[in-house]
């Protein structure tokens, strides 16, 4: 017995073909952020570094908040925790992509299926261009 492999002439709009590649390659690749760790009032702020003095990177998915102007940076909880833990007492885990991001706080994601907003200052760069100068 001998099979046959019949090659027909598929025509699918570019349209949809890049629609795909987009999905596809946004749910493969992850995003990276810097992490700073903050006063929750902003007063204070250092960059959180490894013991090898790099900065810590955590990898995860920056949202636009609709109708608002704000970003945020979704992680996952464990992810979370672990980064909060390394910050100074009274100091929160925050990511900035550098010194000229705006403040931004994290998107947490629970194992439950639930999310919450982490603690944090939320400052657009529009509105302080110069806050990670001025609080240092």
């Amino acid at each position: 017995m001998t099979c046959k492999l019949v090659m027909r002439n598929i025509k699918i709009p570019l349209s949809v073909v890049l629609s795909l590649f987009f999905m596809l390659s946004h749910a493969v690749f992850a995003d990276t952020t810097n992490v700073f760790c903050a006063k929750p009032d902003g007063s204070k702020w250092y960059w959180l570094k490894n013991n090898r003095d790099d900065q810590v990177t955590v990898s995860g998915e920056w949202m636009e908040v609709s109708n608002a102007d704000i970003q945020m940076f979704e992680i996952s909880h464990i992810n979370y925790k672990s980064l909060n833990s390394q910050c100074r007492k009274n100091f929160v885990a925050q990511p900035a992509n550098s010194v000229f991001s705006s403040w931004s706080v994290f998107s947490v994601n629970k194992t439950d299926g639930t999310n919450y907003i982490a603690p944090g200052v939320y400052i657009n760069l529009s509105e302080c261009p110069g806050c990670f100068i001025r609080f240092k």
